[in-house]
């Protein structure tokens, strides 16, 4: 199924608040699995006693992300809105859905991970139970294994049934792409060109942010608002952007 930006930022079209949800764990997987490879973790039992991805930097992750590669409007549409908060832009949709999952099968909650609020240092864990009961699992096939399992979910977007693995985006330049390639695209840029991006604090995460102007002004105005896609830097301008990144299945 191919999706527009519009159907995208549309969260009361049926189905795209469940992609949404299906979307940033998949996400999360991906940073976890370059979050353990960089901290070394030999189990998940390691990851979730000493990682530090807290709930803040679980919130500022879809900015980057979004913006890193060549599927911007599209990423930015489906994690969006963006608020301008004092440690950076966040997600209002990740916000929301960790804080207070609803109970409406439409919009589930959290299925592979929990995330507790900001006053846990470890605020990331793995939930063993939906995934594998052994905690000694290697992190590299726990969270491919977390992967598969979403890209394999069936979600009815506009009354038709589609796997996680057939969404289908399009590219700023209107081609077409997977959407899980797409995340996985944006988390590879930043990575080629920060290597310790996903193990930084907050802090500089934060001074990461603050080259986009939007953000920038925003934050020395302590303006709390929405940040339009509009309002950023073109391509080339943003931190980590590469246009177009080959990822095969």
């Amino acid at each position: 199924m191919k999706l527009t930006v519009e159907d995208l930022k549309n969260k009361n079209l049926p189905g795209v608040q469940k992609l949404f949800a299906l979307s940033f764990e998949y996400l999360l997987a991906c940073i976890s699995k370059e979050y353990s490879r960089i901290n070394e973790y030999k189990t998940i039992g390691e990851f979730n006693s000493k990682n530090r991805l807290n709930f803040s930097k679980a919130l500022l992750f879809p900015f980057f992300v979004s913006l890193s590669n060549g599927h911007s409007k599209a990423l930015y549409g489906l994690f969006g809105d963006f608020y301008s908060l004092s440690f950076g832009p966040v997600s209002f949709g990740a916000a929301s859905f960790i804080s207070s999952p609803a109970v409406d099968s439409e919009i589930p909650g959290l299925s592979y991970f929990e995330i507790s609020g900001t006053q846990n240092p470890v605020g990331v864990e793995v939930n063993t139970q939906k995934v594998s009961s052994h905690a000694d699992q290697f992190p590299d096939i726990c969270f491919e294994k977390i992967k598969e399992k979403i890209k394999e979910t069936v979600i009815n977007i506009k009354g038709q049934d589609v796997s996680f693995l057939d969404i289908v985006i399009y590219s700023d330049l209107d081609k077409e792409k997977q959407l899980y390639l797409a995340i996985e695209s944006g988390i590879k840029a930043i990575k080629d060109q920060s290597s310790n991006f996903f193990n930084a604090d907050v802090d500089v995460m934060k001074l990461h942010a603050s080259y986009f102007d939007a953000f920038k002004k925003r934050l020395k105005a302590s303006d709390v608002s929405v940040i339009e896609y509009s309002e950023l830097e073109e391509g080339k301008r943003r931190p980590f952007y590469q246009e177009d990144i080959t990822i095969s299945d």
